[in-house]
This record gives C-alpha cells, structure tokens and sequence, in this order.
C-alpha cells in the first residue's frame, strides 16, 4: 500500500474514532481491510462495516462488506437491491429512484477522490433508515387493509416514520 493511501486512511479513522465504538485496521500488500462497529446507546445487535481499500484509493471505491450477525456477511451493493414491486414503488414514491444501487456514492460513476470512509458511513446510515421507513409504511398499510382503516388514517400513521 502506498504511503500516501497509508496516511489518508490514517487520517479519515483519527476523524472517525470519537464516533465509532470500534475501529481496527488490517494492511496487507495491496490493500488495507478496516472494521467499523458503530456505537449504540440501546443493547441490539450492532452491525460492522468492513471497508476493503485496494491499491487505487482513494481515485476507486473501497469495497464494503456489511455483517448483521455473527453469519449473515452482505456485500453492501446486494443489501442495496431489492426485487419486491411494493418496495421499489414505495422507495419511489419516497426517492423518486428507481433503486439505492444507480444512486450510491460507489457506484463508479458517482465515486470522487474527495469522498470519504466518513462520507460512506453516513450514506450507508441514511440508507438504513430509509430501508427502515419503507418498511414502517409498508406494514402501516398491511395494517391498514387488514383492519378496514381508511386511507388518510394510513397516512397520517405514516407521517411519523
């Protein structure tokens, strides 16, 4: 790894280090692998992002690998699809994006050598939320049907997602 990716690397964690619970940092050869574990302030299981830099950082993404659980390991680009119809209309409707994927900071067309690991960990926050909130307004209006409740009683419930 070069000395100039050594350094900005060096330079984002010390950044990142009030904020996060956790922060170690593998150099190999050719690329350097860190693990985030953000802090929590209620006992769930914490998610870690592991960020995979290769020789090219900061000119090419890193790679992101995000662990729920102790087995459930998800490249970030595939926990960024979905194939449900009812969440792509509803991240639509939220968004107005067909996708998370087209719209990711990674993505190659997207990526600037000015981003940051900091910059990826609050698009990858935002993402979660947002994944979140579909997912509120989608069981909002299975409620909804399943109690004959009218419409603008779905909204308004919605509304505070």
């Amino acid at each position: 790894m070069a000395k100039y990716n050594v350094k900005r690397i060096a330079n984002e964690i010390q950044e990142m280090l009030p904020i996060y619970k956790s922060i170690s940092v593998e150099y190999e050869e050719n690329r350097a692998t860190i693990t985030i574990m953000k802090q929590q302030t209620v006992p769930t299981p914490t998610p870690t992002i592991e960020f995979c830099i290769k020789e090219g950082y900061p000119f090419t993404p890193p790679t992101i690998t995000i662990t729920t659980t102790m087995t459930n390991r998800i490249p970030y680009m595939t926990w960024l699809k979905t194939n449900s119809p009812r969440i792509h209309q509803t991240l639509k409707k939220i968004t107005n994006t067909d996708c998370l994927c087209c719209s990711t900071i990674l993505c190659p067309n997207r990526w600037s050598p000015t981003m940051t690991l900091r910059n990826i960990l609050q698009e990858i926050e935002r993402t979660h939320q947002l994944k979140r909130k579909i997912k509120y307004i989608l069981a909002t209006k299975d409620i909804g049907k399943k109690f004959n409740l009218p419409e603008v009683i779905e909204t308004y419930i919605s509304g505070f997602c």
